[in-house]
């Protein structure tokens, strides 16, 4: 497919630039939906969340846009899509994929949404698993997949991700992006994004980045795998940044950042945690995506054998104590004022919901979207008021950051978030001679 076939349905124009921290304010329109964004803009969980308890949460959210983000890893739920896409009618296929991305029909017609996967490996090869096998999806499979995955994204589609273990994988990898794309190009209306994983080597950076500069494919969306955004993935953000600048230059290019790690190396004992997903507005970011669910399981959870163990291990005095930590745990609430996480017992505000409503997993996700988005629109606007007035605005959001008790007291994540100095490539200074 030529670059001239991709239209990316999306334009740009730039309102503010921050340099030092990395911070842009654009106004990006979606063409299908006729509405213009101001990013950074927070996207909002929607996996097990419904019309209900979503209005009850996050009724000051204006313009929501909802994503799903799904990790597949576990074997019956490899089996479970094969099933589903290959043996079951449209109607009781569709009810099952929704079932499967976690999605509420309703909240999802009435919103704008996406949904985001990603395969651990190919989903065209057989997987063999220790009491099971998935045989691999076909080519017909694989397009009903894309269709819904279309079909329910109403503001953006994001193009399945598969991990890229191998330098061997590369080109089937780009094989299979090139695919997708043009299946969803059909009759298309809507912005595509194309994925991009965090923790890619530098030299299959390059390639998949040369190959989506040749195809026009200018909407990318970073798979943060799981990962934070703290000092050294933050690192691995800036380098993926400089590439994008230079190999592709001449596209407008939209970042949508997702499957993000929300905390930085958090620990059951534990009463704060850096927050991680409320950095990446400070690392280019334009679209703020949310943390992946899927994946890891523990049959052994429950047992009272193991949850003995893991007190013991974890230094508890007692189960109890242990299945405490762990609801707390789990249960953390963004604090724009600090940037961290805190356990709901070490809140360092009142709430405006009832504190029993926050021990609920889905409204504790919906609270939490809220809070990060109501700081990454407050942020937003700090910069828009100081650049009006000012005739440098990075000073000022400096200062802005560093009333923020996280990076005052992590000088790791503050110096990785705010360089001292912004170092010169040698493809500057040649600019220079």
């Amino acid at each position: 497919m030529s670059a001239v076939d991709f239209d990316p349905h999306i334009s740009i124009e730039n309102i503010v630039n921050v340099k030092n921290p990395d911070y842009c304010v654009r106004a990006v329109m979606l063409e299908n939906v006729r509405k213009s964004i101001e990013t950074p803009f927070k996207i909002m969980s929607g996996d097990d969340v419904n019309t209900k308890n979503f209005s009850s949460c996050s009724s000051c959210v204006k313009n929501p846009i909802l994503e799903s983000a799904r990790f597949l890893q576990r074997p019956t739920s490899w089996i479970s899509l094969e099933k589903y896409l290959t043996e079951l009618p449209a109607t009781q296929r569709n009810n099952k994929l929704r079932d499967f991305f976690k999605i509420d029909k309703k909240l999802w017609n009435d919103s704008l949404t996406t949904l985001s996967m990603t395969f651990p490996r190919s989903p065209f090869e057989m997987q063999p698993f220790s009491k099971m096998a998935f045989n691999g999806l076909d080519e017909d499979s694989y397009i009903f997949l894309l269709n819904f995955i279309y079909s329910n994204s109403s503001a953006f589609v994001l193009v399945p991700d598969i991990k890229v273990k191998s330098d061997s994988f590369v080109n089937i990898f780009l094989k299979i992006i090139d695919f997708s794309v043009k299946q969803l190009s059909e009759w298309n209306s809507k912005p595509i994004f194309v994925p991009l994983q965090i923790d890619l080597s530098e030299k299959n950076l390059i390639t998949i980045l040369s190959h989506y500069k040749d195809q026009g494919y200018s909407n990318i969306w970073i798979d943060f795998f799981n990962h934070p955004c703290d000092s050294d993935f933050s690192a691995n953000l800036r380098s993926i940044k400089q590439l994008l600048n230079r190999y592709m230059q001449g596209l407008d290019i939209v970042l949508y950042y997702s499957h993000i790690k929300k905390e930085i190396h958090p620990h059951l004992h534990d009463t704060k945690v850096a927050a991680s997903d409320i950095l990446t507005q400070f690392f280019g970011a334009d679209f703020i995506g949310v943390k992946r669910f899927g994946g890891g399981f523990n049959p052994q959870g429950n047992k009272s054998d193991y949850l003995e163990i893991q007190a013991s291990k974890n230094n508890f005095g007692s189960v109890d104590e242990y299945q405490q930590a762990l609801k707390f745990h789990s249960t953390r609430l963004f604090s724009p004022s600090t940037y961290y996480y805190h356990n709901l017992n070490c809140y360092p505000e009142s709430f405006d919901i009832d504190t029993s409503l926050l021990t609920d997993k889905v409204c504790n996700k919906l609270v939490n979207d809220m809070l990060l988005y109501r700081e990454v629109e407050t942020t937003k606007a700090f910069v828009e008021e100081k650049a009006s007035t000012s005739s440098t605005s990075n000073r000022p959001l400096k200062d802005y950051l560093n009333q923020k008790s996280m990076l005052k007291e992590n000088e790791t994540i503050r110096n990785a978030l705010i360089p001292k100095q912004i170092q010169s490539t040698l493809f500057d200074l040649a600019g220079l001679l």
